[in-house]
């Protein structure tokens, strides 16, 4: 009987999930266009943080049941996806069609926007679903037109693969954790060293603008912030030289 990986190659192949890409790097040079790109990466990340934010508020102040909020977030997202199908599912296929080749930068705009309407709808009405993948998404159109801005839209396969992970990475604040995912994803090996300084860039950016991880964000909305928890004071204690708290 073949095993579960030998099932799973069949299925879905055995290449990285977006198809192997060989961009890397033109020259050293390049690495401070990658640098910055991680800055505005950073930026990104707190403007869809602070979306998402807000959408949370809203539904906050406007008490309803969860039935309802759901029917709210749901008709948002039907309208934006009736509209805009694309908007619709993991981002697999934009993706795929910003790695391949040179895209309008206009249309990416829109589907940005779009997407992240859609991902702070659903997930504030407290429809189940994720933020990390229309994150990539973010960081990919981000990339995109950073490629056009910067006057080289042939590269932008290479900056779509940076600006995945360096948004992800100010979302998680994880840096190695988003830029070895980004490579797995892609299979370039050549991207490794942008992937790495934009990542930390970009996390060094957002945790120096006071920003909290998405997830911790969410934790500490509901009270359960990482310094309330036990691990977290002892933390705190060593930081400010102080005794840890007793368990």
């Amino acid at each position: 009987m073949a095993s579960d990986l030998t099932r799973r190659r069949i299925l879905v192949g055995v290449g990285p999930i977006y198809g192997q890409r060989a961009f890397g790097l033109q020259s050293y040079l390049e690495l401070a266009s990658f640098a910055a790109l991680g800055v505005a990466a950073a930026g990104a990340a707190a403007g869809f943080k602070k979306l998402l934010s807000s959408f949370e508020t809203w539904f906050d102040r406007h008490p309803t049941p969860q039935p309802v909020r759901a029917m709210i977030g749901g008709a948002l997202v039907g309208a934006i996806v009736v509209w805009l199908p694309a908007v619709a599912g993991n981002g697999y296929e934009p993706l795929n069609a910003m790695l391949d080749g040179p895209t309008v930068v206009s249309a990416v705009g829109i589907l940005l926007a779009a997407k992240v309407i859609a991902t702070s709808g659903s997930v504030a009405s407290g429809v189940p679903g994720g933020i990390f993948t229309p994150m990539l998404l973010v960081g990919a159109a981000l990339g995109t037109s950073w490629s056009h801005l910067i006057g080289s839209p042939a590269r932008g396969g290479s900056y779509v693969l940076v600006g995945m992970a360096a948004t992800a990475a100010a979302s998680i604040h994880a840096p190695l954790t988003a830029a070895v995912m980004i490579f797995e994803l892609s299979g370039d090996y050549l991207i490794v060293l942008p992937l790495l300084l934009a990542t930390v860039v970009s996390t060094s950016v957002s945790r120096g603008f006071g920003s909290e991880s998405v997830y911790e964000a969410e934790l500490r909305r509901r009270g359960l912030g990482w310094d309330i928890t036990l691990e977290g004071r002892r933390m705190k204690a060593d930081h400010l030289g102080g005794s840890a708290p007793a368990e």
